[in-house]
C-alpha cells in the first residue's frame, strides 16, 4: 500500500511538471458566485461565456461548495457572460476582454428571484440529499421523516446509511464509524448519540465514507457530522419545536439566534422523554454430555431521557479575525426494566428448571462542554488559520440490580429461591483537544493545508459488585474493581490540491503518535501499548459536460478498540452471561476505495458508487459457552473483506412529485477464528433499499411515503434475517408557513422484527426481537423570524451607537 500510495504521487507530480511546461498559455476568468441577498456562496452555479460577435456558447463552468469558479485557455477576444442558478435572476455581464492581462472577475452577485406575497418570499429550496467533491449532506429541513424524531430518523433516508429497528446504525455495513458534532467529537457513542440528539436542532448531517487526512482516521467506515442549527440573519430569530408520541413518546426543543453589529449570540434547548416496548426471545443450545436446551422469553421496556442547553457568542472583530466561544450541558439516561422466562431443560428431562427474573439496568450521565475558536483570514483568496480548543466532562453511573427466582412450570414464584445481584459501575471522563488548521493558497491551482491536533482522554471507573448472601447484600471482592484509562493521541497532516489535465486532486498524508495506558487497581495489573501509525489519502474528481461528475478516493483508517473493550475484570449480567474485556486488544487497519458518479438533471440527480474495503486485525465481539454460561469478550480475528455498490436517484417529476430512492448491495468476507470458538470463516452477499414518494400540495401540504427494506447479513459468528418496515407521514403549514403541524406513523404495519442466530463448536444461539408498531407521532413546530430589514438595520445603528 506504501508503494501505491509513493506511485501516485509521483505520477501526479511528473505530470503536473509535463503539463507546466507544455501547456500554451491563454486567457482566464475566475472569480466567485455569491447570494446578494444573504452573501453566502451559491453552489453549483451555471457560468457561461457567450462570444460577443456571433452570441455563440464558448465554454462554461459550474461554481465550487465556496462559490468560486475558473474558466481557462479562453482565445484572446470580446465575450459576455451569464451567470444563472434555479431560484436567482440571471446574471449578464455584457462586456468581457480577455488580452495578455487576462481578466478576472471577483464577485458576480445572484439576485434570489422572489415573489413577494404580503411580505412572503417563495425562494428555490435545498435538495434532501446534495453530493460534495468529498461528502453527502442530508438537509435535514427537507426530511418529513425527522418530524418529532432524532438523527436516527433522518438517517433513515440517508445514502450509505442503514438503521435497524433497533436503532443501531451501520455505515456501508460497519458500525465501526465517527460521530461528530459541528467537527468535534462527542461523549456518546456513535448510536448513542444519533439516538438522542433530536433532529430539529440540526441543519444538515454529512455523510463522510472516506474522509481526507484533515479529519480523525477513526472509524472504519467513514465519519458521520452533525452541523447544529446556528442562524447568522441579523436580527432575531428562531424555532420551537414540540412533539408528542403514542406510548409516553414527549420532545421540546428550541433554538434561538440573535445578530447585530458585530456579536452573533445564540441559545438553545431541548427535552426528551422515550418509552419503548418491544419483545424479544432466545432458544439455546449448549452441546455437552447432553445437550442442554435453554429457553427465554422476555418482555422489554426501554426509556431514553435527555435535556440539554447549549449557548455562545460569536465576536466578528473585522472582516478577518472572528471569535467564537460556546458551552453546554445535559443530562441523558437509558433506563432497561427486562421480564424474564426461563426453561431450562435436556431431552431426557434430567435437568428441567423453570426460572424469572426482574432485570434493572439504568445508564444516567451529565455532561458539559466548552470550546473557543478563533480564526484570522489574510486574504480574499482563501488564506487563513484557525485555532480551536474543545473540553468535555462526562459523569456517569450505571446501577445494576437482578432478582432471579425459581418457579414451577407456570412460573409462579417458589419461596426462599431469591438470587439477587448489583452492579454498580461508575466512570469520570475528561477530554482536551487541540487543534490548529492552516490553509495557503499557492495560486489559482494549487493550495496547501497543514495542521496539528492533540487529543488527551483520561477515565476513572470503578466497579462494585454485590450478591446476596444470609439475607444481606455483599460486595464480591473479586469481582469489584478500579480501573484508570488514559488515551492521548498526536497528530499531524498535510494536504496539496491542485489540477490536471481537467482533473481536481487532493493528496494528504496524516501522521500521530498514541498512547493508551491501562490499570486495573484490582490486581495491580498495568497494560501499556504505543504506536506511530500513517494514514495517506487520495481524492480525485472531474467535472464532466451535462451535469456530471467522477470521484475517485482512497484512505486508510483506524478502529480503537473501547475502554471497556479492554477491562479484563468479568462482569456478570444473569445466570448466563459473563462478559470480559481484552486487555491486549490491538487497534485493527482498513484500507478503503471508492469510485463515484453523479449526474444533476435541474432538481433531479442519480449517482452510483463503488467501494472496496480490507480491514487487517479486525476487533469482533465473540462469545463462547463454558459451564453453561455464555462468556462474551473481544479479539482480533484477523481479516474482513468488504465490497459493494450504491445506487441512487433523486427525481423530481413535477413541481408536487419527487421519488427518493436508493438500493445498496455488499459482499462481505469474514477470515479467522475464534480462540475455542473454531473457524469463524464465512462469507454472504447482502443489501438494503428504501423508497420514498414525496407529495407537495397547493394547500401547503406534504404527504410522504416510505418503505425500507434489510436483506439477510452476517457477523462474526452469525447471521441476521431479512426485515422491513414502512413509515407515513402528513405535514401541514400555517399562517404563511411559520407554523406547521405533521403526524408520522412508524412501523406502520408492525413488520418489524429481527431474527439472527449465533453458533460454535459447541453451541447455538438462535433469538428475535419483535419491535413496537404502529408508533404513531404528532408534531408542532414555530418558526420566529419576522424582522424586516430595515428595522434590522435600526437596531444595529443604536446598538453600536450605545458600544461607542
Amino acid at each position: 500500500m506504501k508503494n501505491l500510495s509513493f506511485l501516485i504521487v509521483l505520477t501526479l507530480f511528473a505530470f503536473q511538471v509535463y503539463s507546466s511546461n507544455t501547456e500554451t498559455y491563454k486567457g482566464v476568468v475566475t472569480g466567485f458566485v455569491i447570494d446578494a441577498k444573504t452573501e453566502k456562496p451559491v453552489e453549483y452555479a451555471n457560468i457561461v461565456i457567450y462570444s460577443i460577435s456571433d452570441s455563440t456558447i464558448v465554454t462554461g463552468a459550474v461554481s465550487a461548495e465556496d462559490g468560486s469558479f475558473k474558466i481557462e485557455k479562453l482565445e484572446y477576444g470580446k465575450y459576455y457572460i451569464v451567470t444563472n442558478f434555479i431560484g436567482y435572476e440571471k446574471n449578464t455581464i455584457s462586456q468581457v476582454v480577455i488580452d495578455k492581462k487576462n481578466t478576472a472577475i471577483k464577485t458576480i452577485f445572484l439576485k434570489p428571484a422572489t415573489q413577494n406575497i404580503d411580505e412572503v418570499k417563495i425562494t428555490v429550496e435545498k435538495q434532501l440529499v446534495e453530493y460534495k467533491i468529498d461528502k453527502k449532506v442530508i438537509n435535514v429541513s427537507k426530511s418529513l421523516n425527522a418530524e418529532g424524531g432524532t438523527a436516527i430518523d433522518v438517517l433513515q433516508n440517508a445514502p450509505s446509511v442503514q438503521v435497524d429497528g433497533s436503532g443501531t446504525v451501520t455505515l456501508r455495513g460497519s458500525s465501526s464509524f465517527t460521530v461528530l458534532i459541528d467537527g468535534r467529537p462527542t461523549m456518546m457513542t456513535g448510536s448513542e448519540a444519533l439516538q438522542n440528539i433530536p433532529a430539529s436542532t440540526i441543519e444538515s448531517i454529512e455523510i463522510i465514507t472516506n474522509p481526507s487526512a484533515k479529519y480523525d482516521p477513526d472509524g472504519v467506515s467513514g465519519i458521520i457530522n452533525l452541523k447544529m442549527k446556528k442562524q447568522k440573519l441579523r436580527g432575531f430569530n428562531g424555532v420551537i419545536n414540540t412533539n408528542i408520541g403514542t406510548g409516553e413518546k414527549y420532545t421540546a426543543s428550541g433554538n434561538f439566534n440573535y445578530k447585530i453589529g458585530k456579536f452573533n449570540f445564540f441559545v438553545g434547548g431541548d427535552y426528551s422523554h422515550k418509552k419503548q416496548i418491544t419483545e424479544s426471545g432466545t432458544d439455546l443450545e449448549l452441546y455437552q454430555t447432553d445437550t442442554l436446551f435453554t429457553t427465554i422469553r422476555t418482555d422489554r421496556t426501554t426509556y431514553r431521557n435527555k435535556y440539554s442547553i447549549k449557548s455562545g457568542i460569536d465576536y466578528f472583530i473585522n472582516d478577518k479575525n472572528t471569535i467564537s466561544v460556546s458551552g453546554g450541558y445535559g443530562f441523558w439516561q437509558f433506563e432497561r426494566l427486562l421480564d424474564n422466562n426461563f426453561h431450562d431443560f435436556t431431552s431426557d428431562l434430567l435437568i428441567d428448571n423453570y426460572k424469572t427474573s426482574d432485570d434493572v439496568f439504568d445508564i444516567k450521565s451529565t455532561y458539559v462542554t466548552a470550546n473557543s475558536n478563533f480564526q484570522h483570514i489574510f486574504n480574499d483568496k482563501g488564506h487563513e488559520i484557525s485555532f480551536d480548543i474543545f473540553y468535555s466532562n462526562a459523569d456517569g453511573e450505571t446501577p445494576y440490580d437482578l432478582k432471579e427466582y425459581e418457579t414451577d412450570l407456570n412460573y409462579n414464584i417458589i419461596e426462599n429461591s431469591l438470587l439477587q445481584k448489583q452492579m454498580l459501575n461508575s466512570v469520570d471522563r475528561n477530554a482536551y483537544r487541540l487543534k490548529t488548521d492552516y490553509v495557503l493558497p499557492i495560486n489559482e491551482k494549487n493550495k496547501i493545508e497543514l495542521g496539528y491536533q492533540s487529543d488527551f482522554n483520561f477515565s476513572d471507573r470503578t466497579f462494585i459488585y454485590k450478591e446476596l448472601i444470609n439475607n444481606e447484600m455483599t460486595i464480591n471482592v473479586d469481582l469489584s474493581n478500579n480501573l484508570n484509562f488514559t488515551r492521548n493521541i498526536h497528530s499531524a497532516y498535510t494536504m496539496f490540491t491542485s489540477e490536471l489535465f481537467g482533473f481536481q486532486y487532493q493528496l494528504g498524508l496524516r501522521g500521530e503518535y498514541s498512547q493508551r495506558y491501562l490499570k486495573q487497581n484490582l490486581n495491580e495489573d498495568v497494560y501499556d501499548f504505543n504506536k506511530f501509525s500513517f494514514f495517506p489519502t487520495v481524492h480525485i474528481s472531474r467535472q464532466l459536460p451535462k451535469g456530471q461528475e467522477i470521484q475517485l478516493s482512497y484512505s486508510r483508517r483506524i478502529t480503537r478498540p473501547k475502554e471497556w473493550f479492554l477491562n479484563p475484570n468479568p462482569s456478570t449480567s444473569d445466570s448466563y452471561t459473563v462478559e470480559v474485556g481484552n486487555p491486549n486488544l490491538q487497534p485493527d487497519y482498513t484500507s478503503a476505495y471508492e469510485l463515484n458518479y453523479q449526474k444533476r438533471f435541474k432538481k433531479s440527480f442519480i449517482s452510483a458508487g463503488l467501494f472496496y474495503r480490507h480491514t487487517i486485525n479486525a476487533i469482533s465481539r465473540t462469545l463462547l459457552a463454558s459451564e453453561n454460561k455464555m462468556i462474551m469478550t473481544y479479539a482480533n480475528i484477523n481479516n474482513e473483506k468488504s465490497g459493494g455498490i450504491e445506487l441512487m436517484n433523486n427525481l423530481s417529476f413535477t413541481k408536487w412529485w419527487s421519488i427518493n430512492a436508493s438500493a445498496n448491495v455488499y459482499y462481505t468476507e469474514l477470515e479467522g477464528n475464534v480462540e475455542n470458538g473454531g473457524d469463524i470463516s464465512q462469507s454472504t452477499i447482502t443489501g438494503n433499499g428504501r423508497f420514498m414518494n414525496t407529495f407537495s400540495l397547493k394547500t401547503n401540504t406534504y404527504l410522504q411515503f416510505m418503505a425500507v427494506y434489510y436483506a439477510p447479513g452476517v457477523f462474526a459468528q452469525g447471521t441476521t434475517e431479512d426485515f422491513y418496515y414502512f413509515d407515513f407521514i402528513i405535514k401541514q403549514y400555517f399562517f404563511k408557513r411559520k407554523l406547521s403541524l405533521s403526524l408520522r406513523t412508524h412501523n406502520t404495519f408492525d413488520t418489524g422484527k429481527y431474527i439472527y442466530t449465533t453458533n460454535g463448536t459447541n453451541y447455538s444461539d438462535n433469538s428475535f426481537y419483535n419491535y413496537e408498531g404502529p408508533v404513531f407521532l404528532f408534531g408542532l413546530s414555530y418558526k420566529i423570524n419576522n424582522y424586516k430589514q430595515k428595522n434590522r438595520e435600526t437596531i444595529e445603528q443604536n446598538f453600536e451607537s450605545g458600544m461607542d
